[in-house]
């Protein structure tokens, strides 16, 4: 059997849904330059990822609030976990129990998906007292995915392997191969000064770079049955698949859709990476496809620090110096103080007078004129924010004119 890729954008649609798709046909051109800032990039800087449900019920005076199941229930209920999760709690009192019951906690957990997905069938459901309870919110895999986007990936591939090894082989190697020579193939636009200014990129342009990596996910690893659960109930029937499945999950540990079994081809792979490493002409994470991940990544501070760590400080100067005369104490160093916020500006990218070409890294050329992120906040200030709003209020108008067209089809219908 042949499958074709899980893609939402191939689903039938219905008379209503077709007209709505034509308004947006009209209109999307207009705005398909609202931003140059590559999708990859956009969503790992300013998607903020939807929170998971998590239902506790049971009765108040449960054990499960001891050990790690209570720590982590407690850290949620507290804010302290970084996970995007919420938690609610269903109380009830104590029961007398029958004959022969075992003892212990009766309390329940439910892992549910964002609202927003519509997605109503639970991720995950099982006792409070379970010691597996932490790897709802983390788990090996999840913490790999979040270091290599935030390291710069434009995307983790995970393939799903279907257990026959011939054909995990032949996926695996097939999205290897294809994925290599995109990175030599696909190019980044060339970022806007505009979008520079009002802070949608925290990074030059010469460290935005085109890198996919490959993870394979075995359907037996138990550290790893939540997110195998979490993945394959972002589509409807992806469950029924017995073939390997790749996602691509970039941004902030967003799953993009799924290619199953034969359909991971190479004109599929192509317009996933594509889809990626283009202009983000749409800002709205809500008119993108994908599913959000439940993962504990610290994602600001994450992106603070790589930034961080890719600019080449001034030169310190020793403490023999300091009691020199000032024509002998070298050049003045401007103080660098805090970084600014995630987004808050980028690094100069003029080219350097001298000539030099800097060190290469994992995220790109250092060079010397790269400016510390505090010197930007005050040259863009009335920039900031712009450009956000202006593609909020683009949605907004969107959204309203296809509803009216909607209606007045209706009507006339």
């Amino acid at each position: 059997m042949r499958c074709v890729p899980r893609n939402p954008f191939t689903r039938r649609q219905s008379n209503g849904q077709s007209l709505l798709a034509l308004v947006w046909l009209v209109l999307l051109p207009g705005l398909a330059e609202a931003c140059s800032v590559p999708v990859f990039r956009y969503a790992l800087e300013r998607w903020e990822p939807d929170d998971y449900g998590l239902l506790l019920r049971g009765p108040s005076d449960a054990a499960w609030r001891q050990g790690a199941s209570g720590e982590m229930i407690e850290a949620i209920r507290e804010e302290r976990s970084m996970a995007n999760v919420r938690l609610a709690v269903e109380e009830s009192l104590s029961e007398p129990r029958a004959a022969g019951e075992p003892s212990g906690p009766r309390a329940t957990v439910e892992l549910r998906y964002p609202p927003g997905t519509g997605l109503r069938e639970p991720v995950w459901s099982g006792s409070a007292a379970d010691d597996r309870l932490p790897q709802l919110l983390d788990s090996p895999m999840r913490t790999e995915i979040g270091r290599r986007l935030l390291d710069g990936d434009c995307a983790v591939w995970l393939l799903i392997e279907s257990g026959a090894t011939e054909a995990d082989d032949r996926a695996a190697a097939r999205l290897d191969t294809r994925l290599e020579q995109l990175e030599s193939e696909l190019e980044i636009q060339t970022l806007d000064p505009t979008d520079i200014a009002a802070g949608l990129v925290s990074v030059t342009q010469a460290e935005l770079r085109v890198r996919f990596s490959l993870l394979r996910l075995s359907r037996t690893d138990e550290s790893e049955s939540v997110l195998l659960a979490m993945l394959l109930g972002t589509e409807p029937d992806l469950r029924d698949f017995d073939e390997p499945i790749a996602i691509p999950v970039f941004g902030r540990g967003r799953a993009l859709y799924a290619l199953v079994g034969e359909g991971i081809s190479k004109g599929t792979i192509d317009r996933a990476c594509a889809f990626l490493v283009g202009p983000c002409s749409c800002q709205a994470k809500e008119l993108n496809p994908g599913v959000d991940l439940l993962m504990a990544v610290d994602w600001d501070g994450g992106i603070q620090r790589s930034v961080i760590a890719s600019r080449e400080l001034p030169p310190l100067t020793g403490l023999a110096s300091f009691g020199d005369a000032p024509d002998a104490a070298g050049p003045e160093l401007e103080p660098v103080g805090h970084a600014a916020p995630v987004g808050a500006g980028v690094a100069d990218q003029a080219e350097d007078p001298s000539g030099q070409s800097g060190v290469e890294t994992p995220t790109g050329p250092l060079r010397t004129t790269d400016v510390p992120l505090v010197r930007e906040t005050t040259t863009r200030s009335r920039f900031a924010g712009l450009v956000p709003m202006l593609g909020g209020l683009s949605a907004l108008a969107l959204l309203g004119l296809g509803v009216g067209t909607w209606f007045i089809w209706r009507r006339n219908g």
